[in-house]
């Protein structure tokens, strides 16, 4: 599984505009990706096995501790061999929303449109306004999980 990291920034853009310290969902996510703490626990279960951090979910108000859960979730949620597919950017952004199964419920048909118009939107860009976004995003810093550009 790619990520990219225009992928990952319309995502935040969606969910937070790039907005750290953002709750939502009458204060039940937090952040810049907008994680719900059943997500942070999920992710735990990877990060706990593999030796790693245990997160709590006030820890989504850093944005590299946000990015490790979300890649954390992807590797438990996103992988071919439970969709039985090829892992889109369609089906990342839909899970992300959506829970585990949220690349095949109608109810995140919606949340990809508006991750569409933002990846649209950082296609428009020339290279360094998507650097200025990343880096305003923090998520420079973050180099432990593979994304490309």
């Amino acid at each position: 599984m790619i990520i990219t990291k225009k992928l990952l920034l319309a995502i935040m853009m969606v969910e937070s505009n790039l907005n750290p310290n953002a709750i939502g969902d009458n204060g039940k996510a937090f952040g810049i990706l907008q994680i719900h703490e059943a997500y942070v626990q999920d992710a735990n279960l990877l990060s706990i096995m593999g030796g790693g951090k245990r997160f709590e979910h006030n820890d989504m108000f850093s944005q590299l501790y946000s990015v490790n859960v979300f890649f954390l979730y992807m590797e438990r949620w996103a992988t071919e061999s439970r969709l039985e597919k090829k892992v889109t950017q369609e089906d990342i952004a839909r899970i992300h929303n959506g829970g585990p199964n949220g690349y095949k419920q109608d109810s995140t048909l919606k949340y990809w449109e508006k991750v569409q118009v933002e990846l649209r939107l950082l296609d428009s860009y020339d290279e360094n306004e998507v650097k200025s976004m990343w880096s305003k995003a923090l998520c420079d810093s973050f180099s432990s999980h593979s994304y490309s550009e």
